[in-house]
Parts: C-alpha cells; structure tokens; sequence
C-alpha cells in the first residue's frame, strides 16, 4: 500500500469519524454484533497501534481502551499522522524511501 492511498484511507475515515456522536455509541453496525462504540474502538486503537508500530519498530501490547470515552476523533488523526518512518513509497526513479504520512 502506497503512503499516499494510505493517507486518503484516513482521511476518508476521519471524514466518518467527524460525523460520530456520541448517542450514536450504542447503535448497532453493518458488522454483525458490534455497535458503534465497538466499531470505532477497533478504528481508533488499531490505527494507534499502527503508528506506534511505524514510529517503534514494535508492535504495542494490546489494549482494552475505550478510547470512546475521551476525544476519539482527535486520537484518530493523531494516530494516523505519524512522525515516524517505516511507510515505503517509490520515488520517481524506482528506489524506495520511508514516507511519513503526514
């Protein structure tokens, strides 16, 4: 997956996620059996987990936040702004580089 397809995934999601209230949280999802807190829990921790393991190099323990319960849309485009490196695109002469998905 290229850096820039990445960025306008997330983009595209914090696009949903800016629409989320917080009384929509109980609300069931096209995913069988997991509501809206499930399913923006799961968006939220592993786009987290995906920038800690770009900025590391290793994978974080796994986590039961509810990350519902504090500004998740906020955690959400931090997570999926890292400074880190770790993402390859190619450069227009075919190597490829670490991109940041800033």
């Amino acid at each position: 997956m290229s850096a820039d397809l990445l960025a306008r995934a997330f983009a595209s999601t914090a696009g949903v996620l800016a629409n989320v209230s917080d009384d929509q949280m109980e609300l069931p999802t096209p995913c069988v059996s997991w509501t809206v807190r499930d399913l923006v829990n799961h968006i939220v921790g592993g786009t987290r987990h995906f920038a800690i393991t770009a900025e590391t190099g290793t994978a974080p323990s796994r986590s039961d936040t509810d990350h519902t319960a504090g500004d998740f849309k906020t955690e959400f485009r931090e997570g999926a702004a890292p400074r880190g490196q770790g993402v390859q695109r190619r450069r227009s002469d075919g190597q490829a580089d670490a991109a940041p998905l800033r």
